[in-house]
């Protein structure tokens, strides 16, 4: 399986309210450095099946992962649409292109 190392960001976005409002809180955990794996044949026609679609798969050390539902890499916003265990301490996340997530 093809990898290449990048930069990317884990970014977890909430809402709260703020003075009466409901608004988008941005938590960026920093940068950290992944593996990008090719998106195999499986893994595009499992997502299509889940209504989905599986454009980048990042795999990063199981510790920097705290559930974070976006990530950010070369400027573009993905949403994490699921995450594997490749091993102990290694985790996969398929992530979606999204736009406007958090802006």
């Amino acid at each position: 399986m093809y990898r290449e190392k990048v930069e990317i960001t884990l970014i977890r976005c909430e809402g709260a309210i703020v003075d009466g409002f409901e608004r988008k809180v941005v938590t960026e955990s920093g940068t950290i450095i992944a593996d990008e794996l090719s998106v195999n044949r499986s893994e595009f026609y499992s997502a299509a099946q889940a209504g989905r679609k599986a454009d980048k798969i990042f795999e990063i050390w199981a510790f920097e992962y705290d559930e974070q539902q976006y990530v950010e890499y070369e400027g573009k916003e993905y949403e994490v649409v699921r995450t594997y265990a490749d091993s102990p301490d290694r985790i996969q996340l398929t992530c979606q292109r999204k736009d406007g997530i958090w802006k």
